[in-house]
């Protein structure tokens, strides 16, 4: 089966770039609808006011029409698209040249930055760029292309070239410390000052508008104040894609009999939550500053655990403005560090980070403090590709860093790879709640994540006493071996088994039944 899919995209990737070497002027993208034998592709195609289709038959039992469709109308038909009729929006238009060494820079929608409250942005019009190693004002505009054909692939540049806020610095300081001399010395004015309660320190956010000062701030610290923990605002990222395919069936939450069920909270770090399982049971915070409300990304999430939760309570922390349509929003480190500081003071046993990004000094600190407090911590890889580098905050060794596989055993291709990686779970074309409460197909490794939260949600309620590091071993002992022998970059040590990993934890325990698909 997988081969049969390999031979397909490839087939299509071939009429793609056929039809892009032809190309004089940009074009919409490309979009392939793969319809039943019995369906008429023409009448099909002039009701949905498709133009310059084509239809190419493989092997008798399929047909794929392919159409150049805008932003506009391919939303329009996603109300068309089912369980007859599959629409992929395929990888391989992106070919540029059929030089395999080429790399390119091909724009990206501007709904990230955009968003966000201070910061408006608007990616200005351009066309695709030949990729020469070019520091970008705007790496959030851009993807980077590498390869030809059915292998081309797609990295966000905003992954390769991290992004922050522009003039903010963040620096701890230890209580009894005052912000307002800092800044004199540094000469930045003061934004805020939080006291994080949890770790007995004060985070100060200074800011300037001098070209230049940040970096000179960064480099006196690091010379007169070394024992000062400091980073600039960086820029995280929470994603999910919409589902190519159809359903891979709901993913059944896994049960275990115990005989008793400590009470304990979940947080999720994300944006807003629409529902869970239980809404006399969900808790909401707000660390953005514009008033908390569901996002997409967040509801998401919150839907996969809400399998699980059963007797427990979710904290839900808004650390991420939602983007401008499309399963995405975007938060600060500064937000991610105060979200964090309140999850540890809410005593939460176990928390999911839904956004990923280029790490930060301090957001380390408090993830290391986490897990010395008995916190289990767990977050998705990321969905920037194989290709990009590894994100934090999966790539600490503090947290419990999960990868997402779809068909069982094949990797989420979007899925980022890495020797960080501790487990894979399902994540792909997965069932899960809009924040309209319709339901929607969706695919990413934050899902997966958010399985192997409920999983340890789970084990957490049967009361037995297990530190996070000890649990991460349990987790990766009791897993299914899938991809390379052992360990490896693309499943971590495999594939979750929850009651494998009961068994190990509690040897006594009975009565477990394992969801389908973790």
């Amino acid at each position: 089966m997988y081969a049969t899919q390999i031979i397909r995209s490839c087939i299509i990737g071939l009429i793609l770039v056929m039809e892009l070497a032809v190309a004089a002027q940009p074009l919409a993208p490309s979009r392939v609808f793969r319809l039943p034998v019995w369906q008429e592709a023409g009448e099909w195609a002039s009701r949905q006011q498709l133009s310059g289709w084509q239809v190419r038959d493989i092997g008798g039992a399929e047909q794929y029409l392919i159409s150049r469709v805008d932003e506009g109308h391919w939303q329009r038909l996603q109300e068309v698209c089912g369980a007859d009729i599959q629409c992929t929006s395929d990888s391989c238009q992106q070919v540029r040249s059929s030089d395999a060494a080429d790399r390119w820079l091909v724009p990206r929608p501007p709904d990230l930055l955009a968003s966000l409250a201070g910061d408006p942005w608007e990616c200005a019009e351009s066309g695709v760029l030949r990729w020469q190693g070019q520091q970008l004002e705007q790496p959030a505009c851009w993807a980077l292309q590498q390869g030809r054909g059915c292998e081309a692939v797609l990295t966000p540049m905003a992954v390769l070239q991290p992004m922050q806020r522009q003039g903010r610095l963040l620096v701890l300081l230890p209580a009894g410390e005052h912000a307002a001399e800092l800044s004199q010395v540094l000469e930045m004015e003061v934004v805020s000052v939080d006291y994080l309660a949890s770790i007995s320190a004060t985070l100060v956010q200074l800011s300037s508008a001098q070209p230049g000062r940040l970096a000179e701030a960064q480099r006196w610290l690091i010379t007169h104040r070394p024992e000062l923990l400091h980073q600039p605002d960086l820029l995280f990222e929470s994603r999910l894609q919409r589902a190519a395919g159809g359903a891979e069936g709901v993913v059944a939450a896994a049960m275990f009999d115990m005989a008793v069920k400590a009470q304990i909270s979940v947080g999720l770090i994300d944006t807003g939550v629409a529902l869970t399982g239980s809404d006399e049971q969900l808790v909401t915070a707000d660390f953005t500053g514009a008033g908390y409300r569901a996002g997409e990304t967040g509801t998401a999430l919150a839907s996969v655990l809400a399998l699980y939760l059963e007797s427990m309570s979710l904290f839900s922390y808004q650390a991420c403005v939602p983007a401008r349509g499309g399963f995405a929003a975007a938060c600060y480190s500064s937000a991610l560090i105060r979200s964090l500081n309140q999850a540890l003071l809410d005593k939460n046993r176990l928390v999911q980070l839904g956004p990923v990004g280029p790490g930060g000094a301090i957001l380390h600190h408090l993830v290391r403090q986490a897990l010395l407090r008995g916190v289990v911590l767990v977050a998705g890889v990321g969905d920037a590709g194989a290709h990009a580098p590894p994100l934090y905050p999966a790539a600490w060794p503090e947290v419990l860093a999960v990868t997402a596989v779809q068909g069982g055993r094949q990797r989420l291709p979007i899925a980022v790879t890495g020797g960080h990686i501790d487990l894979a779970a399902a994540g792909a074309n997965l069932s899960v709640f809009h924040q309209d409460r319709s339901q929607r197909l969706l695919s990413g490794t934050g899902l997966a994540a958010a399985h192997v939260t409920g999983v340890v949600a789970r084990l957490l309620q049967a009361g037995i006493p297990v530190s996070p590091v000890r649990l991460y071993e349990y987790l990766r002992e009791s897993s299914d071996d899938i991809g390379q022998a052992g360990a490896d970059p693309e499943f971590g040590a495999g594939l979750l088994n929850p009651c494998r990993a009961l068994r190990l934890i509690a040897p006594l325990a009975t009565g477990c039944q394992a969801g389908a698909g973790l």
